[in-house]
């Protein structure tokens, strides 16, 4: 099954969005991310430190280039740090 799907997917991020795989795929995170912050913004960003984190081990370990991973792995970290000091209050977000 998966032998079929991975060239489709492939053919999609790179003949349709003109996007190498390591960068379809980062694409591809930080959109989940914002749909997992549409409930909350910290669930969305948790998962961005989770999924970029994964990422930036996989294309580690495949030998990919790690640049925009870790760019995306110390933005998040960046998002999450200013997130500690942010509270939800009736009129919109404020810092504490």
């Amino acid at each position: 099954m998966t032998d079929y799907l991975t060239p489709i997917i492939q053919g999609i991020v790179s003949q349709a969005l003109y996007l190498d795989f390591t960068d379809g795929a980062l694409l591809l995170i930080v959109c989940l991310a914002i749909i997992f912050s549409t409930q909350d913004y910290r669930i969305g960003l948790m998962s961005l430190l989770v999924m970029s984190g994964v990422a930036y081990i996989f294309f580690t370990l495949t030998g990919l280039a790690v640049g925009h991973v870790t760019l995306l792995l110390l933005t998040s970290l960046l998002l999450m740090a200013f997130s500690f000091f942010i509270t939800k209050k009736p009129g919109g977000a404020m810092f504490a």
